[in-house]
């Protein structure tokens, strides 16, 4: 009998962005309610019945809210701005080194978890799929096997 099973919780934060080569509206500062959805595998626990408890899931799914909830979020390039570090920290922006797109958002959300995961030692478990909806009718999957 196979008694691998997957578990999925679901964290929602609110993040503003600009993606500064965008042809159209997204080209300008805007936000979004973002959910965000971590699926692990495992297998489950003869004595507990569970492959790993949710407040250890929804404990992973914190930091990613730690890292973008009611932040902006913005290429490092964007030096037309002339924004120095007191003004970030002040106002919430964080530079990134990547444009701020859901794609590349899901990507550092993986590899966050990941490495949450690694350092629980939490290893009867693995990552399977980290889903990020960027508005309620549209999202980005990141699956286990994808090349990161």
């Amino acid at each position: 009998m196979n008694n691998h099973r997957t578990i999925t919780s679901e964290i929602s934060f609110e993040m503003a962005h600009r993606l500064p080569d965008h042809g159209g509206a997204c080209k300008r500062l805007h936000g979004h309610s973002y959910r965000c959805l971590v699926t692990l595998q495992g297998s489950v626990d003869p004595e507990t019945g569970i492959v790993l408890d949710f407040s250890i899931l929804k404990g992973l799914l914190r930091t990613v809210a730690t890292q973008f909830d009611h932040k902006t979020l913005l290429h490092e390039s964007e030096t037309d701005l002339d924004l120095d570090e007191e003004t970030c920290v002040k106002l919430g922006i964080d530079l990134v080194d990547y444009i701020p797109t859901a794609e590349n958002m899901v990507q550092r959300i993986w590899w966050l978890i990941e490495g949450q995961l690694g350092r629980l030692s939490l290893l009867n478990v693995t990552l399977k799929q980290v889903r990020l909806y960027e508005t309620a009718t549209n999202y980005v999957d990141c699956f286990a096997g994808d090349d990161r």
